[in-house]
């Protein structure tokens, strides 16, 4: 099969060659790395250009006249690429000399299989390990037994936001070109949208070192954490948790509606069959939240505690009793200042 790295880059200068040796060390090579440049301010690009002049790999270099964003800057690479199987590949991380080979191993043997993905160790700007897991300690989907779940339980964490960075995924290029242009995060379209249209797979080998830094463009892990107790935490966690209320509530939900209804014409109109029922019920309690943003205090009441009596809150926001307060509080409060600035 043919393969295709697509790579993105932004002032990526630090790390770039250490990443690029690993793809060209590889044990299969990949028939063509695309890497399209998003306006970098550093060497990230003669950098690329000196490497490539000397490598074995088919190196082809896209400078963007435009900052894109790296989702959007992610869909120009994959557009670009001519390999039957794509691999996601971020600019600062470092394969496992095994990985392409590995992987393709998979979508050799099941020609349904359309998202393959990976654990990965996380290590720090100097490679040193913090996790040897990122499925166990890394993204909001800790946890999960990723290599037992079928089509139908991918498909209902996915939607929900518990995805796997891009950068452990490779796809089919049959499938993302169907699911292009992006309306949101690259890997969270990819994942949202794979279980319509084929299977999905994960293989428990951590294939790549996965590097979180300062100059990270996510935050999908926090790599070093200080203990802290007493007053002054008490005092930050209820800052930081004033602060990000109203994303929680209003900016997420609508975000997340959004990318739900787009995806969930795709995957209706997909080839396999899913229940939906699962992304119905979530696009009825997102609707529902992202809908009180434009209504006074009784309206967003009455709407909490319809989505808690119906179980929709408890599967979708949370549990915890203090955590239903909390929001009810937060609604009320947020509706006075929303008169108030009217």
């Amino acid at each position: 099969m043919r393969c295709s790295v697509a790579m993105t880059t932004y002032n990526g200068s630090e790390f770039i060659l250490e990443q690029l040796k690993s793809i060209e060390d590889q044990t299969m090579k990949p028939d063509e790395v695309v890497i399209c440049d998003d306006v970098s301010k550093d060497d990230t690009v003669s950098k690329i250009r000196q490497y490539a002049s000397k490598s074995t790999l088919n190196i082809r270099l896209i400078q963007n006249e435009k900052n894109l964003g790296y989702p959007w800057n992610f869909q120009q690479a994959i557009s670009l690429c001519e390999g039957q199987v794509i691999f996601l590949c971020d600019q600062d991380d470092i394969w496992n000399k095994n990985k392409v080979q590995r992987m393709l191993e998979e979508f050799e043997c099941d020609e349904q299989l359309v998202f393959l993905f990976t654990d990965a160790r996380v290590v720090n700007a100097n490679r040193e390990v913090f996790a040897k897991s990122l499925w166990e300690k890394g993204w909001t989907g800790r946890g999960y037994k990723w290599d037992k779940l079928d089509n139908q339980e991918y498909f209902n964490l996915f939607i929900t936001g518990k995805y796997p960075p891009g950068c452990l995924a490779a796809v089919r290029k049959e499938f993302v070109c169907k699911i292009i242009p992006f309306p949101t995060l690259h890997d969270r379209w990819i994942a949202s949208c794979a279980a319509g249209f084929g299977n999905i797979k994960a293989i428990k080998e951590t294939l790549i070192d996965y590097r979180r830094h300062s100059g990270n463009t996510t935050e999908t892990v926090t790599v070093e954490t200080k203990k802290c107790k007493g007053p002054i935490y008490r005092l930050r966690a209820i800052r930081e948790l004033l602060s990000n209320s109203y994303e929680d509530h209003f900016v997420y939900p609508t975000s997340l509606y959004e990318v739900t209804s787009a995806a969930y014409k795709y995957v209706r109109d997909g080839k396999n069959s899913l229940d939906m029922t699962y992304m119905e019920d979530q696009m009825t309690y997102l609707k529902s939240i992202s809908d009180a943003k434009n209504q006074g205090i009784v309206s967003r009441i009455q709407m909490i505690r319809k989505l808690s009596k119906t179980g929709l809150y408890n599967r979708f926001r949370s549990e915890s009793h203090n955590l239903y307060r909390i929001d009810t509080a937060f609604l009320v409060i947020n509706a006075f200042k929303r008169k108030k600035n009217r």
